[in-house]
C-alpha cells in the first residue's frame, strides 16, 4: 500500500491580505509598534483591520502641532470623536486649550441625549467620554526642527488671556474628568492659579498623580507665585488618594489678595475641623521644585494637622531649587526634620512619614578635611551629626581626607547601630516608657574631589535597607570608579539625581585634563539592571564603547559598525527605564583653552548650513560614546516622554535631522538641546 505526499502548495492570490488571518493578539503586538499616521492608513485596508485599529487609534489623543490641532476641528476628527471617544478615549494630550472644547460639545450633546431619554444611553455612539489621564503642555517655540539652546519666553508660557483658565476649569469639572481621571498634568501656567488649584482640590477626588506648573520644560523663573496660606490651604484639601504630588509655586508673602487666599466648601461645612482631617496617607512622593522662601514651617507643618503628618506613608521628599538656593530646609529645618521623622505624631498611635526615620544631608567642599573618628557618646546619642571640619590652613593628603569623609558618612550607620544596642539594653516593662529609635539617613550628599573610600561609603549607603539617598552630587571626584557609579545606580532606588561632574578650570601640570569618571559599558551591561526608577535628572559621561570610526582594518568597519550598535543597543535599553527623566546630560563641559576653537568651528558649520557636533580638530571631544542615531538605537528612548533637556556637548556623536525630527515626535516636553550645531 503506498500514499502519495503532494507538495504543492495552493496558488497565492495577491488580492488576500495575509496579515488578517492572523490571531487578534498578533495583530495588537503589530499595531502597537505604529505611529498614529500609519494606523490610520492601515485602518482603511478592511473591515478586520478598522476593528483591530480604531482603539488604538482613539485610545490617547496627542495633538502636539498646529496641524494635528487643525484636523482636530475638521468634521471627521469631530465625528470620530463622537462615535468612539466615549467608548475608547482614556487619555487627551495637548498644547492648545481651545481643543478642550471639541470634547466639551460632545459631552454636551451626550448629556442632552441622556436628558431626552431618560436614562443613561450605553450604545454605540452616546457613550460618555470619562478621562483617566490629562496634560495640559507648553506651548511650541517655534516651528523650526529644534532651537539649540532654547528659553521659553514669557509670552509663550503664560496666557493674558482669561478664558485660558475658564475653559480648563469648565472642563475639570464636567463628567469627563469628575468620576475617572487619576493622572493631571498642567505645565501650562494660567495668569490666576488659584482657581484651578480650587476645582482640583474640590472636583477631582479620584486623582493619583498631580503634577502642576513644574516639569516638561517649564523653568524656575516661570513658576506661579502664591501666598503661604492659600499654599498652605491646596496642600491640605487635595485629594486625599495622592500617590504623587509635583507642586511647581514660589512661595512669598508680599503677594496680592487673589493669591493669598482661596476659597473651599469645606472652610464653611466644617470649619476649623478640616485641617485635623486633611490626610494623605497614600502619598509616597512629595516634590516642591519651586521654592519656600523660609515658609516651609507655615506651609507643611502648621499646627497639629498640618500636610506633612498627614502624609504617613511618605517616602521621598525633595525642594531641588531650594537647595540650589542653599536653603536645605528638609534637612536643617528642626520643625520639619521632626515631623518628618515623626516625632509630632509621637503617641498618637499613628505612622510617621518616611517611616519614622531622621533625614541629613552632607556636604564637603575642597576645603573641608572631614572628621577622624566619632566618639562614644555620639555614637549612642541621636544628635545632630557633626559636618566635615573646615581647616583650610591644614595641608591634607588626598588620602588622608578621603578616609576622614569616608569615616564621616560611615558614622551615620556607626550612630544608628549604637542607639539600638543602647536601647536594647533598657528595662521594658508595662510601666517603662516606649522609646522609639529613629535611624538617621542621609537625604542628601555632596563632595568635592571624592575619592575611592568615599565613593565606597555612598555605596554602602545607599544599599543599606534603610537608605533614602535622594540627591547625590560629586564635583571633581578622584578615583571614583565606573563599578561605584554603576553600583550607586543599582541600589539608590529612591534617587532623583545624579550629577557626577568636572569644572573647567582641571588641569595637571602638564596642561592635561586628570583622569575623568565615567560609567563604562563594560560595568553597565554586566551588572544588574538599575533600581533608581525614579530618576529625574541625570549627568553622567558614559564611555567604552566601540565606535566603527576606530576600526583600523577597512574590511571589518561592517562588522564593528554592526558590533557597536549591538553594545548601544543595550546601553539605550538601560537608560531607557527612566522613564521619569527630565533632564540627561551625557556631555562634557568644554575647558576654557578650547571654547574659542570650538565656536569657531561652529560658526564655520553654520555657514555651511550643516548639521554636526564640532568635534573635527577639536581636542578634548569624546570618541568612545553613544552615536544617538537611529540606526544605532535611539528609537529606544521613546520611554521617555517626560524629557526636557537634552546635553550632547562635546560628543562625537552623529545627530542629524532624522533624529531631531524623530525627538521633536516622541518627546513633547523637549524644549533644549545642547551640543548640536543647527543650520541658520
Amino acid at each position: 500500500m503506498s500514499a502519495t505526499i503532494n507538495n504543492e502548495q495552493p496558488p497565492c492570490n495577491p488580492n488576500d491580505d495575509l496579515v488578517s488571518h492572523l490571531p487578534a493578539e498578533l495583530r495588537a503586538q503589530i499595531i502597537a509598534h505604529l505611529d498614529t499616521p500609519d494606523l490610520a492608513i492601515l485602518s482603511r485596508v478592511s473591515k478586520d483591520w478598522r476593528q483591530t485599529c480604531i482603539p488604538h487609534l482613539w485610545k490617547e489623543i496627542q495633538l502636539l502641532t498646529k496641524n494635528q490641532m487643525t484636523g482636530f476641528f475638521g468634521k471627521s476628527a469631530t465625528a470620530g470623536l463622537g462615535c468612539y471617544g466615549g467608548l475608547y478615549t482614556r487619555a487627551f494630550k495637548t498644547r492648545f486649550p481651545e481643543t478642550m472644547w471639541p470634547l466639551l460639545d460632545v459631552d454636551m450633546r451626550q448629556e442632552k441625549a441622556e436628558e431626552e431619554e431618560g436614562m443613561v444611553v450605553e450604545k454605540e455612539g452616546n457613550k460618555r467620554i470619562q478621562l483617566e489621564r490629562f496634560d495640559l503642555l507648553l506651548p511650541q517655540e517655534s516651528d523650526d526642527l529644534l532651537p539649540s539652546d532654547a528659553d521659553p519666553s514669557g509670552r509663550s508660557i503664560i496666557l493674558t488671556n482669561k478664558s485660558y483658565y475658564i475653559i480648563l476649569n469648565k472642563f475639570l469639572q464636567t463628567n469627563i474628568c469628575m468620576h475617572s481621571l487619576h493622572t493631571l498634568h498642567i505645565y501650562r501656567v494660567p495668569p490666576n492659579p488659584i482657581r484651578v488649584l480650587e476645582t482640583i482640590a474640590t472636583h477631582l477626588p479620584t486623582l493619583r498623580v498631580l503634577h502642576l506648573f513644574a516639569g516638561g520644560g517649564v523653568p524656575y523663573r516661570r513658576m506661579p507665585c502664591l501666598g503661604p496660606e492659600a499654599a498652605r490651604k491646596f496642600l491640605e484639601n487635595c485629594p486625599a488618594g495622592l500617590e504623587e504630588l509635583v507642586f511647581g509655586v514660589k512661595v512669598k508673602g508680599d503677594q496680592p489678595p487673589e493669591l493669598c487666599s482661596m476659597t473651599l466648601p469645606s472652610d464653611q461645612e466644617q470649619g476649623a475641623s478640616r485641617r485635623m482631617t486633611s490626610k494623605h496617607p497614600e502619598l509616597r512622593i512629595l516634590s516642591l521644585p519651586g521654592a519656600m522662601n523660609g515658609y516651609e514651617e507655615q506651609v507643611l507643618a502648621a499646627g497639629e494637622g498640618g500636610f506633612l503628618q498627614g502624609c504617613t506613608g511618605l517616602e521621598v521628599i525633595e525642594s531641588p531649587n531650594d537647595a540650589l538656593l542653599k536653603n536645605y530646609w528638609i534637612t536643617d529645618n528642626d520643625t520639619i526634620r521632626a515631623v518628618l521623622s515623626g516625632e509630632g505624631v509621637t503617641g498618637t498611635g499613628e505612622p510617621a512619614p518616611l517611616h519614622g526615620r531622621i533625614l541629613r544631608r552632607f556636604c564637603a567642599s575642597m576645603a573641608d578635611t572631614g572628621l577622624p573618628q566619632l566618639t562614644q557618646e555620639q555614637q549612642q546619642s541621636q544628635l545632630p551629626l557633626p559636618q566635615p571640619i573646615q581647616q583650610t590652613q591644614e595641608v591634607v593628603d588626598p588620602s588622608v581626607r578621603d578616609e576622614r569623609l569616608a569615616n564621616s558618612i560611615w558614622a551615620i550607620q556607626t550612630t544608628n547601630r549604637a542607639a539600638a544596642e543602647h536601647a536594647a539594653t533598657l528595662p521594658a516593662g508595662p510601666g517603662s516608657p516606649a522609646l522609639v529609635v529613629r535611624k538617621e539617613v542621609w537625604h542628601t550628599i555632596v563632595v568635592h574631589g571624592a575619592g575611592p573610600l568615599v565613593a565606597q561609603a555612598i555605596v554602602q549607603t545607599s544599599s543599606h535597607q534603610d537608605g533614602i539617598l535622594v540627591a547625590l552630587d560629586l564635583i571633581d571626584p578622584r578615583g571614583v570608579s565606573s563599578e561605584h557609579i554603576q553600583q550607586i545606580l543599582v541600589h539608590s532606588k529612591y534617587l532623583r539625581c545624579l550629577e557626577i561632574r568636572h569644572s573647567d578650570n582641571l588641569s595637571t601640570s602638564h596642561g592635561l585634563d586628570p583622569p575623568r569618571t565615567r560609567l563604562l559599558v563594560t560595568d553597565m551591561l554586566v551588572s544588574p539592571c538599575w533600581g533608581c526608577l525614579l530618576l529625574t535628572n541625570l549627568h553622567l559621561e558614559i564611555g567604552g564603547i566601540p565606535r566603527s570610526s576606530e576600526s583600523t582594518t577597512a574590511g571589518d568597519s561592517t562588522f564593528d559598525q554592526q558590533e557597536s550598535h549591538r553594545i548601544q543597543r543595550q546601553v539605550y535599553r538601560q537608560l531607557s527605564t527612566l522613564t521619569r527623566l527630565q533632564e540627561l546630560r551625557l556631555g562634557r563641559a568644554c575647558e576654557r583653552q578650547d571654547i574659542e576653537t570650538y565656536e569657531a568651528h561652529q560658526q564655520h558649520q553654520e555657514a555651511q548650513h550643516t548639521i554636526g557636533n564640532g568635534s573635527e580638530k577639536v581636542p578634548g571631544f569624546q570618541r568612545d560614546c553613544l552615536e544617538m542615531t537611529l540606526e544605532s538605537g535611539l528609537d529606544l528612548l521613546g520611554t521617555l516622554s517626560e524629557l526636557s533637556v537634552l546635553d550632547l556637548s562635546r560628543m562625537d556623536h552623529r545627530v542629524g535631522e532624522p533624529e531631531l525630527r524623530w525627538m521633536r515626535r516622541h518627546w513633547p516636553h523637549f524644549r533644549t538641546l545642547r551640543g548640536v550645531s543647527l543650520p541658520k
